[in-house]
């Protein structure tokens, strides 16, 4: 009996071993997580910690028209250019100038079998022509991108490209791959879910340089670091993108700005140019204080009679489009308008020293109270009541009336502000005025725009499409791209 028990045992012993054994074998090693190989770092520094699928870099490409180029810009443009043939990246870089970096760049198998035996991978040659792949006295992979650029240390592991300065960097990169206490400790705090996100972190020096701007204490950065988060996804012509930054509202307080700055209901109804090319909304309540209407006054007085009235409508909700038409003479330009909200009589005041001061009549505008409308020698428009006040240099007749903001952008929630730019229309507006330049130049007109410059700029505008932005308050938003209609 007993040897018939040890018999079966032996027997299941060996057939889960030999199972096992297949089963580890006929498996596929795990990858590497790109993160993992970050190594964590010393908290008085600043960095940028970036984790992406490389299909989501386009966003942050390095334009390729530049004449000279920095050293930082010639391996900003590598790196960047690696991890867009990666599938997935992390890269951790020292600020402000790169003097360290760890970079983890996930490959196709066949890419990392190239690596290992010295050779630069086919797909890498229409990115780097120039690229030449070789080793380290020690017997690490050395990578020189191109004539410009200063050769990398590298190593492959579990399918992962490992790349860093110098020896040193990479020796960092395996002690976090193996020992996880020593790897980069990170929470995406925008939207985790999204694929790709960036981190730049600052230790105090930018957010002391902010507070000297605005008039705080110079050593306010040293106990105040700033961290900026962006999450994001794309594809093809559309995408989200969110960011938040953790410690602005420390650098406002001592000036109480963030207390008197605040998100508003943008629900109403306004006018509209027609086509509109891009609208900037802010709500500047309490920000127009004693100190700036100082430096207005001067310039103030000469045209308004030495009164406030005009810079005090500034202090609230401002709306400014650029779209329809304006007409100066015989020349046809994008037009102008500035929309504030809810200013009540000092609105109808200041549009009546407005007219006063043009020594114009203009033509009355229904719903309006005072003000109006002339048409020549050039468009102008300032009218108010109670409820709004409108100024600009605009065609009346290319206005849409009572149209909804909020179906501008899309957004129907309170928010400090918010940004809508339709770059091909855009585009059309700057053939309006290289049209109106080319004239200049034929009839002896000195001191036009460059021409072939404007022809540049609106060939990249109509390739992109409408961008939203909406600033939630002070330190976080959103933004969306979308193809025009």
């Amino acid at each position: 009996m007993k040897r018939g028990l040890f018999f079966w045992g032996a027997f299941i012993l060996v057939a889960v071993i030999i199972v096992g054994g297949f089963f580890y074998l006929g498996r596929k090693p795990s990858l590497l997580d790109p993160l993992n190989a970050i190594p964590e770092v010393e908290a008085d520094q600043s960095w940028l910690l970036l984790e992406s699928p490389g299909d989501q870099l386009s966003l942050l490409e390095w334009p390729e028209d530049k004449n000279e180029v920095s050293t930082v810009e010639v391996f900003t443009k590598d790196i960047l250019g690696l991890s867009s043939l990666s599938s997935k990246v992390a890269l951790w870089v020292q600020l402000p100038y790169g003097d360290r970096w760890y970079g983890a760049f996930q490959m196709p198998k066949e890419e990392i079998d190239s690596l290992r035996a010295l050779k630069t991978p086919e797909r890498w040659r229409s990115r780097f022509p120039n690229c030449v792949v070789g080793e380290t006295s020690e017997g690490a992979i050395k990578i020189k991108f191109s004539e410009d650029s200063e050769p990398v240390v590298g190593a492959v592991e579990r399918g992962t490209l490992l790349l860093s300065k110098d020896a040193q960097g990479l020796s960092k990169m395996y002690e976090a791959i193996e020992t996880p206490s020593k790897r980069m400790k990170v929470k995406w705090d925008v939207k985790p879910s999204l694929p790709a996100h960036l981190v730049v972190f600052d230790d105090g020096k930018l957010a002391s340089k902010l507070g000297e701007k605005l008039g705080v204490d110079e050593d306010l950065g040293e106990s105040l670091p700033l961290t900026f988060t962006l999450g994001w996804e794309s594809s093809d012509d559309r995408g989200n993108i969110f960011w938040n930054i953790n410690g602005l509202e420390d650098v406002f307080a001592s000036n109480d700005v963030a207390d008197r700055i605040e998100p508003i209901s943008w629900e109403g109804e306004f006018f509209v140019p027609d086509p509109l090319v891009a609208a900037f909304a802010f709500n500047a309540k309490g920000l127009v204080a004693d100190t700036m209407m100082e430096g207005f006054e001067e310039a103030a007085s000469k045209a308004y009679s030495e009164r406030k009235e005009l810079l005090e409508l500034l202090d609230g909700a401002i709306i400014s489009m650029v779209g329809g038409k304006s007409r100066v003479a015989l020349l046809s330009l994008p037009g102008i308008l500035v929309q504030l909200p809810e200013r009540g009589d000092k609105g109808v005041e200041a549009v009546n020293e407005l007219w006063d001061s043009f020594w114009l009549d203009p033509r009355p505008i229904e719903g309006f109270a005072a003000g109006g409308a002339v048409a020549f020698p050039f468009t102008l428009i300032g009218a108010a009541d109670e409820r709004l006040v409108l100024l600009g240099a605009i065609d009346l007749n290319t206005l849409i009336k009572n149209k909804s903001v909020t179906e501008i952008i899309g957004y129907d929630k309170p928010s400090l502000g918010w940004l809508y730019v339709d770059f091909p229309k855009a585009a059309e507006a700057l053939e309006d005025l290289q049209k109106i330049g080319s004239l200049s130049t034929k009839v002896g007109v000195t001191n036009t725009p460059d021409l072939e410059k404007i022809e540049q700029t609106i060939s990249r505008l109509k390739q992109l499409g409408r961008l939203k932005m909406v600033f939630y308050d002070l330190k976080s938003g959103e933004a969306r791209w979308e193809p025009s209609n």
